[in-house]
């Protein structure tokens, strides 16, 4: 519904947006409660797929909609595969206790540099998109 009022282009924009701040945030949360509040705003960005997945369906024909929907469920697997060994060991690096730096957000600030590049990249390739009537 949210997506309908304000279209794709702009949900995607503002769901991304969500998603970095809400990283950022946990990031800098230094109590269990902040997490709490700083989530209300992160599950925001749960609209990230359905906004750039309808946009992404209105690129193809529908005679392809089927192979896109496999990459993109594809691409989506992967990260799932990826993501959690990455984050787990950028948390175990820098809360060892042998190493200087000790810095147990540093997996929040990685996923939100992710965040930021795809919004970057969101802004580069939507610049000229233009929703079908």
């Amino acid at each position: 519904m949210i997506i309908l009022k304000v279209g794709h282009k702009t949900a995607a924009y503002a769901v991304l947006l969500f998603y970095l701040v809400g990283m950022a945030l946990f990031n800098i949360a230094y109590q269990g409660w902040m997490m709490f509040d700083i989530l209300v705003l992160y599950c925001l960005g749960g609209l990230a797929g359905p906004a750039l997945q309808g946009i992404i369906s209105t690129q193809v024909p529908p005679s392809e909609q089927g192979e896109l929907q496999c990459t993109l469920t594809g691409i989506m697997n992967i990260t799932a595969i990826m993501g959690p060994p990455l984050m787990t060991n950028l948390f175990k690096w820098f809360t060892q206790p042998q190493f200087s730096i000790f810095f147990p957000g540093a997996h929040f600030l990685s996923a939100a540099g992710f965040c930021f590049i795809s919004l970057l990249l969101a802004f580069r390739s939507l610049r000229h998109y233009v929703a079908p009537k």
